[in-house]
């Protein structure tokens, strides 16, 4: 994977396309100052300088403008329009990337590209050639306008249309990404297929194809390196500010402290937790061969493996389809795509078809958070590609996965628990838990102690109100906020009010100097132990998380192993089981230079066995990711008692 082509594509692409969007709105009368009232001609037309809008697109001005304007009611003017800038720039990104992705590994379900040709040495993207072979449906109106945009060779215009129609097309079986477009957007739309310096030119012919095949190992992962470097620039600022003695606001925090994990520090976290517990009750030497990270138990004193044995056995027990890993900091999800692998090995080795394992691993297996949408929507995505590698059918299932990021329930209006409640006074005092507790869920994300309640009985009574008909405006309103919103706040309460067999993370850095008041406050409040860095305060809520007997895998600063400040966190440590830890050191990671890092990645079991005598290999003497990960496998394949302790 070319990192430097995907870096540079990244950070221009985010300028340019935040510059159009910018000069598209200066066309239609609104900038820093002030927005225009344009004038109304006699044909109904909207003049705006030397721009006309017709009436579809006066409408989509009028949205945008109320949208502005209510985004400035918690701002200045000026903040408020670089935020819209800035949403609506990452929204067209993130589906040129994600079509780009399906172009390149043939998963357009009518197989025609709509950002590049299929033809050497055409630049002309094939659904143009091929309008009306697409599994786009056209209006006769619009069949006509197609015709017409052709014969005047109007192909910019004549594409434009058509890649907002598509992305409206992949809605059906992606509609978490590709969301009904709001209108506004499609008037600000900052792509061209002419212009030499623009996304496109430079996405289809500056990133080498190869980067997004899948085929190729591990190519999923370019969509979070995609988000991380558009990110880069934003997240340069944050760090200016925090230098300067400011805190980190809420908006910043996923810029601040999202960091993508290499892929072998991927490896080794899933295949020491979820594999390594697989492994415990169903011995496989085929599996044990294929997971390379996977540290094997030492051989302990015969009272401890008396111990293990008993253990195992209630390993043994488990059924395939009852474990659940989760990620409570998935991001775009790196961690739980390696976990869709190997699940799909353990699947595939008991004789699942791929069909059915695939389906499973969705409903039964993975679970993720993030406080951030945008990291959200590409968890969604690259899960979605992968079960597509291995099921071709998967788009067409309308599948509901058990990921999401948090939503506020402070916005959603508090008359809705009495509606879906109807006299339940127990569903009512549990439904308002569940908004007491979201209040400030983009704070605190997944640390939110979440109400341990029946959800059931909740889930049941939302079902009853999706199929019924009102008649009456008032409780349809009611009906979509439920389904648009604090569903979802239900269903993230739902997820984090579970235990998991399994859970692995790379947790947020972000010491508490640099908390806003509020986070500060909660992490004092409810984690008093840890409440020094948001690493930290997630060691505690990850084993909060973990079932009993349960193993939890985290990368984290190394810092909680010997600062005076953390010793009651370790206290807490050392009833938790070790079953293996490898000490990085500096520069684990590539794209953080210098000193100041330092990390340990680690796998721990919800149990205490006296005297179980863990593995340990120390990284610290060899820098850079690529030397670090070789060393690892090294070390543990010859047992080299300079580097490996037990």
């Amino acid at each position: 994977m070319d990192k430097v082509a995907l870096r540079n594509f990244a950070v221009n692409a985010k300028e340019k396309m935040e510059k159009e969007i910018r000069r598209k709105l200066e066309l239609i009368g609104i900038t820093e100052n002030k927005i225009e009232e344009g004038i109304v001609s006699e044909n109904d037309y909207l003049k705006i300088g030397n721009v006309e809008l017709n009436k579809r697109e006066i409408k989509q001005r009028e949205i945008l403008v109320k949208t502005l304007k209510e985004k400035v009611k918690e701002g200045n003017f000026q903040d408020a329009l670089n935020e819209l800038i800035e949403e609506i720039a990452y929204t067209w990104f993130n589906r040129i990337i994600a079509i780009r992705f399906m172009e390149v590994n043939d998963y357009i379900p009518d197989g025609i590209r709509v950002l590049s040709s299929d033809r050497e040495n055409d630049r002309e993207p094939q659904i143009i050639r091929e309008v009306f072979d697409t599994d786009l449906e056209f209006s006769n109106d619009e069949k006509n306008n197609v015709y017409k945009l052709k014969e005047e060779n109007k192909i910019e215009e004549l594409f434009k249309f058509l890649f907002i129609k598509k992305c409206n097309k992949l809605n059906e079986i992606l509609p978490e990404l590709f969301e009904e477009a709001e209108d506004y957007s499609e008037l600000l739309l900052p792509i061209s297929i002419n212009d030499e310096e623009g996304i496109l030119r430079k996405l289809v012919d500056g990133v080498p194809k190869e980067s997004f095949d899948i085929k190729k190992e591990g190519q999923i992962e370019v969509i979070g390196w995609l988000y991380q470097y558009y990110n880069e620039e934003k997240k340069k600022e944050v760090d200016k500010k925090t230098k300067k003695g400011k805190k980190v606001e809420q908006d910043d925090i996923p810029a601040k402290t999202q960091l993508f994990t290499p892929k072998w520090i991927v490896k080794y976290m899933v295949e020491n937790s979820l594999g390594n517990l697989w492994l415990e009750g169903h011995p496989n030497e085929n599996l044990e061969e294929k997971w390379k990270f996977l540290v094997k138990g030492e051989k302990q004193e015969e009272e401890i493996e008396s111990k293990l044995e008993k253990l195992n056995e209630n390993y043994k027990e488990m059924k395939l389809e009852e474990i659940k890993i989760i990620d409570p900091c998935m991001g775009s999800g790196h961690i739980l795509v390696y976990a869709f692998d190997v699940l799909m090995d353990i699947y595939l080795n008991l004789g699942y078809s791929n069909r059915d394992a695939v389906q499973s691993i969705l409903e039964n297996n993975i679970y993720g958070l993030d406080i951030d949408k945008r990291a959200y929507q590409l968890a969604y995505f690259a899960l979605m590609m992968k079960a597509r590698e291995y099921y071709k059918r998967i788009f067409s299932k309308k599948l509901e996965l058990n990921i999401c990021y948090t939503r506020e329930s402070k916005n959603i209006n508090k008359e809705i628990i009495d509606f879906i409640s109807n006299g339940n006074n127990k569903i009512k005092d549990e439904l308002n838990l569940i908004y007491n507790s979201f209040l400030d869920a983009r704070e605190y994300g997944s640390l939110i102690e979440a109400p341990k309640i029946d959800y059931n009985k909740i889930k049941n009574r939302l079902l009853e109100i999706e199929n019924t008909d009102f008649y009456n405006l008032f409780d349809e309103l009611k009906k979509e906020e439920i389904k648009n919103k604090f569903y979802y706040v239900i269903k993230t309460s739902e997820i984090l009010s579970k235990k998991y067999e399994v859970v692995a993370t790379n947790p947020p850095y972000m010491g508490s100097s640099i908390m806003d008041s509020k986070l500060s406050k909660y992490t004092k409040k409810n984690y008093p132990d840890s409440k020094m860095d948001m690493f930290a305060v997630f060691i505690e809520k990850c084993n909060n998380l973990t079932d009993k007997d349960g193993i939890c895998s985290m990368i984290t600063m190394h810092g909680w192993m010997f600062l005076s400040s953390y010793e009651k966190l370790r206290e807490k440590m050392t009833l938790i089981e070790t079953l293996n830890m490898a000490h990085l050191g500096t520069r684990a990671f590539d794209e953080i230079g210098g000193e100041v890092v330092q990390t340990t990645v680690w796998t721990q079991r919800k149990n205490k066995i006296s005297n179980f005598k863990g593995s340990y290999i120390r990284l610290v003497d060899f820098p850079g990711e690529k030397n670090k990960r070789n060393k690892f496998l090294e070390i543990v394949r010859n047992k080299d008692k300079k580097y490996y302790f037990r």
